[in-house]
């Protein structure tokens, strides 16, 4: 008896798990990428300092509803698909936080997987935030 269940009908019904081929031991359609905590630590602390680059909090994002805890994980999971975190840090070691203005970033790099949700992010805040007294 095989340890999972697989369904009649499935291609790999009543093959077992050498039937997976070269996904012994799981399914494909329930794969998903294991990274350590180590690098997982990493890449959330790029994707928070980048926020602090662009102008991104995103405790105020999670806060105001603009970002799920869902939607940070997937964020830092896209982070460590990245082929550049060496690049990466570079562009951020060039850049001071936002009270630093001189030299915080318009938007993320071309190549970060998450410069869509950082410029949807920076939309949102900016609508958001309080207008100043003048």
């Amino acid at each position: 008896m095989d340890l999972i269940q697989i369904k009649e009908g499935c291609a790999f019904a009543g093959q077992g798990w050498s039937g997976l081929g070269g996904h012994a031991g799981r399914l494909p359609e329930m794969e998903t990428q294991m990274t350590d905590p180590r690098t997982l630590n990493m890449h959330a602390a790029l994707v928070d300092r980048m926020g602090d680059v662009v102008g991104v909090d995103f405790t105020q994002a999670k806060a105001q509803g603009h970002m799920s805890d869902a939607e940070w994980s997937q964020t830092v999971t896209r982070c460590t698909q990245c082929s550049q975190p060496g690049k990466c840090r570079e562009f951020l070691a060039a850049r001071e936080a936002p009270e630093d203005r001189e030299t915080v970033a318009a938007q993320a790099p071309d190549y970060c997987n998450n410069r869509r949700l950082m410029g949807r992010l920076q939309r949102l805040m900016t609508e958001d935030a309080p207008i100043a007294a003048e």
